[in-house]
């Protein structure tokens, strides 16, 4: 929470729109890359091969069909992650590592993020 109120209190107001502006298209460049590579991977892999003679124009309506189902489902899981954070972080560490239990997925998921950015500050340092 650092940058918004560095960028509130410190730049004038041109600069905070721009600043804002900024900030908006790279997560719009960000999620765009993102669906478009879930609705290629998905009509590609999974529609062809159900429907291998399917015309050009079909490919683009079930891959814009998948950006739209890919964008409400994306909104609908707000709530679930925003509400129970830790719960999901053990879930996803124990979808990959079944053997362990939820306390030593945390402390490994801690560890990792604490590895990674010493591993990060290591290079930037060099």
């Amino acid at each position: 929470m650092a940058f918004p109120l560095l960028v509130l209190r410190l730049l004038p107001v041109g600069l905070r729109g721009l600043m804002f502006s900024v900030i908006i298209a790279a997560l719009m460049s960000g999620l765009d890359s993102i669906f478009n590579s879930a609705a290629t991977l998905f009509t590609i892999d999974i529609w062809n091969h159900f429907r291998p003679n399917s015309s050009q124009k079909q490919q683009i309506w079930v891959g814009r069909i998948v950006v739209v189902v890919l964008c409400i489902l994306s909104i609908l899981w707000i709530p679930l992650v925003t509400c129970c954070p830790n719960i999901f972080k053990k879930k996803i560490i124990l979808f990959y590592w079944p053997f362990l239990t939820g306390q030593d997925c945390c402390t490994k998921f801690d560890l990792h993020n604490d590895f990674s950015v010493r591993r990060s500050a290591y290079h930037l340092k060099a």
